[in-house]
């Protein structure tokens, strides 16, 4: 739920890989991701010499948002999904 919060206000999101992470944004175009400390501050310094490309990157996490994850459009996905489990019985 955070990921859409903070992405959805247009700021960069910066987390931990998961796996859902790279489900639900493209990492390193939507969001920033990183696997141990070490690339987290490689990352976020990175970030800090580079705000054209933060904002680029802040900018697509939320149009990704906005266009894929609102409560419209999961409330739909879950519509179908329990009609088609209703259907099968």
């Amino acid at each position: 739920m955070r990921m859409f919060e903070v992405t959805g206000v247009g700021s960069c999101l910066v987390t931990d890989y998961k796996s859902e992470n790279i489900d639900l944004f493209k990492p390193d175009d939507e969001i920033i991701v990183y696997e141990d400390f070490e690339e987290l501050i490689e990352k976020l310094s990175w970030l800090k010499n580079h705000p054209d490309d933060l904002k680029k990157i802040s900018i697509a996490g939320q149009k990704r948002t906005l266009s894929t994850h609102t409560y419209k459009q999961k409330a739909e996905m879950l519509n179908y999904y329990l009609q088609n489990l209703l259907n099968k019985h």
